[in-house]
């Protein structure tokens, strides 16, 4: 397994795309994933060089908002939100990315009073199908994270994304699961990894209150256990924000602080994940 980290964890610092890079390859990670909002005014290929340099790969992340719902019945909202994902492919293609993953379905914090409806879901498996043969072109997959209810009203779990990447019917849509979400909505951690089997593509790696990992009730063991019998060999990407970020906390509802910083919470999760990893050999 590869283990990585999403550069949002240094918000709060205020550093460039660039200088996390090299601080996640001195921390000793095996690649990063960037919110692709970050891109959308950066050098690309200052950033694909530093990557290379850094023999890091990439993971691109994207979040759909209210006025990009490709789940959403008024057909203009929809496709904005189609554009807004094949602009994500584009930039991940000029960068050697071969994952594009995230509320890909559905805006994000948004729930609408009707809930999930029969039209709301079929729209967003159109959407998502005319995105995935978008991304085909490019040999890039695209990921479906389960979220939870508090912050996604479509898809929470981890066998509803398997039904939605049923209804796509697109071979390149994989699961992107998350163990903070997973703690919410899931019974455990074993039965839905072990559900998802191959195509579990992306896990992100938060503890239960999204600080030290290992500090809270997130079954770690139940989680590798699954992991190991369907022979995952994907990304474990550390994924957690700092407090008191404008334009960030709003967004993930992070709030106090459960780490000492970044840094700290970054080095103590790699040496927690490669411990369980190195349970399989």
């Amino acid at each position: 397994m590869k283990i990585g980290v999403h550069l949002s964890l240094w918000d709060d610092e205020g550093l460039d795309p660039l200088t996390l890079i090299e601080k996640a390859k001195k921390i000793g990670f095996d690649g990063v994933e960037i919110d692709v909002r970050k891109l959308f005014d950066a050098d690309i290929g200052t950033i694909k060089k530093v990557l290379k340099d850094n023999a890091l790969d990439c993971v691109l992340g994207v979040s759909l908002d209210a006025s990009t719902d490709v789940s959403h019945p008024d057909e203009a909202v929809r496709s904005r939100g189609v554009q807004f994902l094949k602009k994500s492919i584009e930039i991940a293609s000029k960068l050697d990315i071969k994952l594009v993953t995230g509320s890909t379905y559905a805006a994000l914090g948004v729930c609408p009073s009707e809930g999930r409806t029969k039209e709301r879901w079929l729209k967003s498996v159109e959407s998502v199908k005319e995105v995935c043969r978008f991304a085909k072109e490019y040999n890039i997959l695209v990921g479906i994270e389960a979220i939870n209810r508090f912050r996604n009203y479509l898809l929470n779990t981890i066998d509803e994304a398997l039904k939605f990447i049923e209804d796509v019917g697109e071979p390149n849509l994989v699961v992107h699961a998350d163990t903070f979400h997973m703690n919410i909505e899931e019974k455990n951690f074993y039965e839905p990894i072990k559900m998802a089997g191959k195509k579990l593509g992306y896990l992100h790696t938060s503890e239960s209150h999204r600080g030290y990992l290992g500090d809270g009730h997130v079954d770690w063991e139940g989680l590798f256990k699954a992991l190991f019998e369907i022979d995952y060999n994907g990304w474990l990407t550390i994924e957690t924000f700092p407090p008191n970020v404008r334009g960030l906390s709003e967004n993930v509802c992070s709030w106090r602080p459960l780490f000492e910083n970044g840094d700290s919470l970054a080095m103590e999760g790699l040496k927690f994940l490669k411990h369980l990893t190195n349970r399989r050999k």
